[in-house]
């Protein structure tokens, strides 16, 4: 058949397609086969088809078989589900209401669309550039220090790359490096820090030292200042590093006059003496200024301190001597003088060092020496850790008031490489990685030495550069996220001075609104799956996060607002302004105009794609890089301005349902139109608050709470009765239509329908598809309209089965007269109802009824709620049930006097002929009719007949059975063969599991035609022993004590082969008498009879008036062998209460099995006080609710038989007490 998209079932997606499967066994295989194998194909059936249900092997149909049946209330149904359909594929594509060109996300554009800081745009002009270019030559012409690999080494090379990054001119360039030349070089400068020593000679009687070092500088031999420079005085330094609050970078004029207030060392220092330690540790720094570095040396001695005063004296002496001239003899002086004082203290030598210092590496050594001895007399031990550093100290006429002068210096040069290089890598069209080359970094590295800038000064400078151009030209956020980790690790180390971080902070603030600038942007224009922007948005909320959470942003921005509230504030403010642009765009009006209604509807939509976005884009990028809900700012600021308008707007006129004339004609156009724009509004209003859901309880909690559904259902119970009209219209003219079809096949007939079924089950889908689409979420209401689409669609199943029926009995099943025959017609129409009742069932589940039911009720009120709507199914489905039955029953009705007259025939063939002979005809009787039924119906349906026809077999069984013929009682033969057959039907009708189930064919009728069948069969003796059996289980299930019980002792001894019964006493006996008392005695018998005929019965004494007697009486039975192992062998108690003038009552029993008795086995018996009496619970026919079926059936077969007196007495006594119970 052909398929009309517009008449897809709106269910195709919630079912599951199965594979149609084929049975490959034909009937051209039948005569190979053996007769009992044939017969099983009439009711074997693969278990695999069970599943299947309509042609495609789903649960509802896609389409319908007559397409003329669409024709009725099809532009209504369809339309309504097409609508629904469209918009929830429109929901899986959402996209921005805004779809920029891709364009927009590329650099340049970003560029020109951000607004710079107006602070941002501060250039260098024209001076200003030829000073920061004659600053990098100096710096180059001036170069101190050894070349590290990662440096250049070559000047002119690093000429050449400041004229290009400059971009100045050949002539420019040399008339400026004149200027360098005239003027003065700067004075290099030694930073050395002694750390620590370790190892050191014990030199005092402790087992210790009290060492400090003492160094200074050695004059080369050339003399005379560095680069012809005379020094420029003498230089002071701070013992013991400083004081630790002022910053360790400082320029040279701070360092010229805090210098000033410290002791006036001038060319041999010392640190401070440690006491009892041959590890000290220092940690002091020393500045030291240098004639000559290419001669010069460093010079330490660390001596162990004996008298303070000659240490300091002597030292200060030294420090008299102008210049470094003769310094060299003065380190030995020194030595000398502080052996001998007026005390004869002496200061033991500890160890040397003496470094030349034309190799020191521009970027510093930190390095353990090993101490040497001043001479081949003197003994030593240990290392000592130094760091030394170069820088210089400059002269040039520039103010020493500005702090921040050499910071801002190198950023500026700094900006100017960054700069260079990211427009060399553009113009090659490349992306700059924000790596500067060799060139630059050796100038920068010269530059920062010779400034005496500090590792968390460069680090500062190069945030502020790389921001600063950041925002410009907008290069990796990589290279940002980098200098910000580099500037918080290096200030944890040093600190800053208050204008740098002042400075800092400043910065800080102009890169977060730029960043929050880019955010709102790329948020705004975002397209979703675009790869760039995301990449871009993260970049720019992860760089964020970090500077926030640095210690350094801390420190310098303490009463900033926090990145979520920034974030926040600039979502709601975004949301907002998008909400009033929709807004402006619509036209104010009330909705029944039709313009208005859609301008409506595509505000709604548009703010629906907005929240889309935000929740499946943005969000979990924002979550991801900075922990905020971009999704609930924006929902939540969205929800209060929409929640004020939306119900003004809804404010709607409509017709209600009882404008339906009850016999007018619904023109489905014009409410299909009607119900386009009302539906869309619907679904638009519903998906908005539906986000709500993604939102915290708490934030849900604070939202205030909007009803819309009433503006809608009045609109939702006219098109209920509409429906309710299609599908009844549907339902008459597609039984009109029927034609047949084939549903899958087996062998090479198939199962059939009528095309009726496959449209009523397709109309069915169509309303349960719109209503799970609807998706009512009003509770008060939700209960109402459901039970009203229940209703609606079960009513159109029972009306289907109804007319069904009424075109069965039309076409004369029902008639008495004429030969019955199993036809196609009757398996067809009971296929076409068992496939509606079908897509009927899974309504319940798949249309979620418990979701609609239980919030806000109470657990009575809900429980009856959800038992009302799942009554409303279960009717239906009773009902058609019963129609099905209906026919079912009549098939086996029609069969029932064939099936008595072929199981009289069983009964009565020759005495001679085996059982499987005997039923040969009865079994192609069931045969011939169930491969006609098994091969036309649905298996449902199969199973129904088979029942039927099961239960049919089993009464006729039952019925002969029990005849009370005494020529059929006297035919053993009969019996054995009906059992015999019996087990026959039971395997043809279960065929291992692919016929009838155990729980139906194990019913209660079976079970009592087989005890029946079993028990005629049996002997006199073998139906005593089954009732005993039956009873020692009866016991056995008992439990509490209803009717007392009985304490007894039974004991069997090997030796002399006697059983001993000891009958103890009676407790809470039953009263048998008027006066509430009993006079109970107790007969002890061995049974069956017939395997004890010598021991007769015993009783006890009569004991008077009294409900607990004690007896305590012995009795003793001689026994074989051949007795103890006898089959239900056992001692029966029976309670009696004694009567002068009338019969003995019964008031109760007890068995004791003899394979349970102690003694039996052979075991050794102890003392009679040490075996424990047993308490048996006394049975009675009253206790029980209901006769038990076998020891019923026991008694009345034992009736019938012919028996001896004593067991004819006890059957009689069983039998009256039987009756009595009945």
């Amino acid at each position: 058949m052909s398929r009309d998209d517009g008449n897809s079932s709106p269910l195709e997606d919630d079912v599951e397609a199965e594979e149609e499967l084929e049975n490959e066994d034909g009937p051209e295989a039948e005569g190979s086969l053996p007769p009992e194998v044939l017969r099983t194909l009439s009711i074997k059936r693969d278990p695999s088809l069970e599943k299947i249900t309509f042609g495609d092997g789903c649960s509802w149909p896609k389409e319908c078989a007559n397409s003329s049946i669409n024709e009725i209330g099809g532009v209504f149904l369809n339309g309504i589900n097409s609508i629904i359909s469209k918009y929830e594929a429109c929901k899986r594509n959402r996209r921005a209401s805004t779809i920029p060109p891709l364009s927009i996300l590329q650099q340049s554009s970003i560029e020109g669309q951000m607004e710079l800081d107006p602070r941002d745009s501060e250039v260098l002009n024209e001076v200003e550039m030829e000073l920061m270019y004659i600053e990098a030559l100096y710096t180059i012409k001036y170069k101190i220090g050894a070349t590290s690999d990662e440096h250049l080494s070559v000047t002119q090379d690093l000429l050449d790359y400041v004229r290009q990054a400059f971009d100045f001119s050949p002539e420019n360039h040399e008339r400026l490096l004149l200027k360098v030349n005239e003027e003065k070089p700067p004075v290099v400068v030694l930073e050395v820090t002694v750390v620590e020593a370790k190892g050191l000679e014990a030199k005092d009687a402790t087992g210790f030292s009290d060492p400090y070092c003492m160094l200074g500088i050695v004059p080369g031999s050339s003399g005379g200042a560095a680069h012809g420079r005379k020094d420029s005085g003498p230089k002071e330094s701070t013992v013991g590093g400083g004081d630790p609050s002022t910053p360790k970078g400082r320029t040279a004029s701070q360092r010229k006059k805090t210098a000033l207030d410290q002791i006036p060392v001038k060319f041999i220092k010392t640190t401070s003496v440690k006491i009892q330690t041959l590890d000290p540790v220092w940690n002091e720094k020393f500045r030291f200024d240098l004639e000559d570095i290419n001669c010069d040396r460093l010079h330490l001695d660390i001596w162990d301190h004996d008298d303070d005063y000659s240490v300091l004296e002597y030292t200060k002496k030294l420090n008299e001597v102008k210049g470094f001239k003769g310094l060299g003899r003065y380190f030995k002086q020194i030595a000398q003088s502080a052996r001998t004082n007026s005390d004869e203290s002496v200061d033991d030598f500890l160890g040397s060092l003496d470094l030349k210092l034309n190799d020191l590496p521009s970027t510093g050594l930190d390095q353990w020496f090993d101490l040497r001895n001043r001479s081949s007399r003197s003994r030593t031990e240990g290392q000592l850790h130094l760091k030394l550093n170069l820088a210089t100290r400059e002269d040039r006429g520039l103010s020493e008031e500005d702090i921040l002068f050499e910071t801002r210096q190198h950023r500026d040069l700094l900006s100017v490489f960054v700069n260079y290089e990211f427009n060399k890598a553009r113009a090659l069209g490349d992306t700059w990685s924000g790596v500067l080359p060799k060139a630059a970094t050796t100038i920068l590295h010269q530059h920062a030495i010779q400034g005496d800038m500090t590792e968390t000064q460069h680090a500062f400078c190069c945030w502020m550069a790389y921001s600063h151009q950041f925002r410009k030209k907008f290069f990796s956020w990589e290279i940002l996220g980098k200098c910000l980790d580099d500037l918080d690790e290096k200030w944890s180390k040093a600190a800053l001075f208050k204008e740098e971080e002042e400075a800092l902070a400043l910065s800080f603030e102009r890169f977060i609104n730029h960043c929050l600038k880019v955010a709102s942007k790329q948020s705004e224009q975002l397209t979703v799956g675009s790869k760039m922007a995301t990449e871009k948005l993260e970049a720019a909320l992860s760089c964020l996060d970090k500077l926030y959470s640095t210690k350094i942003f801390e420190r310098c921005c303490p009463f900033m607002a926090t990145l979520k509230q920034q974030l926040i504030s600039i979502i709601k403010k975004f949301a907002e302004d998008r909400y009033k642009r929709l807004q402006a765009r619509r036209r104010s009006g009330p909705l029944d105009e039709e313009s208005s209604g859609k301008e409506l509807a595509n505000l709604l939509d548009k703010v629906n794609s907005n929240l889309y976005t935000a929740r499946d884009t943005l969000t979990p990028i924002y979550m991801s890089a900075t922990e905020v809900d971009y999704f609930s700012a924006w929902y939540k600021e969205t929800h209060r301005l929409l929640s004020k308008d939306i119900l003004n707007d809804l404010n709607v006129p409509l017709a209600s349902s009882d404008d339906l004339v009850a016999d007018g004609d619904v023109d489905f156009n014009e409410e299909m139109e009607s119900a386009k724009l009302v539906l869309r509004l619907y679904l638009a209003v519903r998906q908005f608050y539906s986000f709500e859901k993604n939102l915290s309880q708490s934030d849900r909690t604070k939202l205030d709470r909007v009803s819309y559904h009433g503006v809608f259902s009045s609109h939702l119970e006219r098109w209920l009765s509409i429906i309710d009209r299609i599908l009844i219209a549907r339902v008459k003219y597609a039984v009109e239509l029927d034609k047949i079809e084939e549903v899958y096949k087996i062998d090479k007939g198939g199962v059939k329908q009528s095309s009726s079924a496959i449209d009523v089950a397709f109309s069915i889908s169509q309303v349960a598809g719109f209503w799970r689409n609807l998706r009512w979420c009003e509770k008060e209401s939700a209960e109402r309209f459901l039970y009203g689409f229940l209703k609606v669609i079960s009513d159109c199943g029972v009306t289907y089965a109804d007319m069904m029926f009424d075109k069965l009995k039309a076409a004369g099943y029902y008639d008495d007269e004429g030969q019955f025959d199993v036809t196609e017609q009757v398996c067809i129409i009971l296929n076409d109802i068992e496939q509606v009742r079908r897509a009927l069932q899974p309504l319940t589940d798949w249309l979620q009824l418990d979701k609609y039911i239980g919030d806000g009720a109470s657990p009575a009120a809900a429980d009856g709620s959800k038992s009302r709507l799942h009554q409303r199914m279960e009717t239906a489905d009773s009902l058609m049930t019963a129609k099905i039955k209906q026919v079912t029953d009549r098939v086996s009705d029609k069969m029932r006097p064939d099936l008595k007259k072929q199981i009289f025939r069983l009964c009565w063939a020759p005495e001679k002929a085996q059982s499987h002979e005997a039923i040969d005809v009865l079994m192609n009787y069931l045969d011939s009719n169930l491969l006609t039924l098994n091969t036309n119906l649905l298996r449902a349906n199969f199973d129904k007949i088979l029942d039927s026809i099961w239960i049919e077999v089993l009464e006729e069984f039952q019925e002969i059975s029990s005849k009370p013929d005494e020529d059929f009682q006297k035919a053993k033969w009969i019996s054995q063969r009906l059992v015999e057959s019996l087990k026959i039907l039971y395997d043809f009708f279960h065929v291992d599991g692919k016929g009838l189930s155990q729980s139906m064919i194990n019913c209660s009728l079976y079970q009592e035609v087989k005890v029946g069948l079993e028990l005629n069969n049996a002997t006199v003796e073998e139906l005593m022993e089954i009732y005993l059996e039956e009873k020692f289980k009866e016991q056995a299930n008992v439990s509490g004590s209803a009717f007392g019980t009985l304490s007894v002792r039974v004991y069997f001894r090997p030796e002399t082969r006697k059983l001993t019964v000891e009958v103890l006493k009676a407790q809470d006996l039953i009263p048998l008498d008027t006066n509430g008392f009993s006079d109970p005695f107790v007969v002890i018998d061995l049974w069956p009879r017939h395997h004890f005929p010598e021991e007769h019965q015993r009783q006890t004494n009569v004991v008077k008036k009294t409900l607990n007697p004690t007896f305590n009486e012995t009795f003793e039975f001689q026994l074989s062998d051949d007795q103890l192992k006898c089959r239900a062998g056992c001692v029966v108690f029976t309670v009696m209460d004694h009567d002068y003038l009338s019969s003995n009552d019964f008031a109760g029993e007890a068995y004791t099995a003899l394979n349970t008795i102690c003694g039996i086995s052979r075991q050794k018996i102890p003392g009679r006080s040490a075996l424990t009496p047993v308490k048996l619970p006394l049975m009675h026919w009253k206790g029980q609710k209901e006769p038990d079926l076998k020891i019923s059936k026991i008694v009345a077969v034992l009736s019938t038989k012919d028996v001896s007196k004593t067991d004819l007495d006890f059957v009689k006594q069983r039998a009256r007490l039987n009756d009595d119970a009945v």
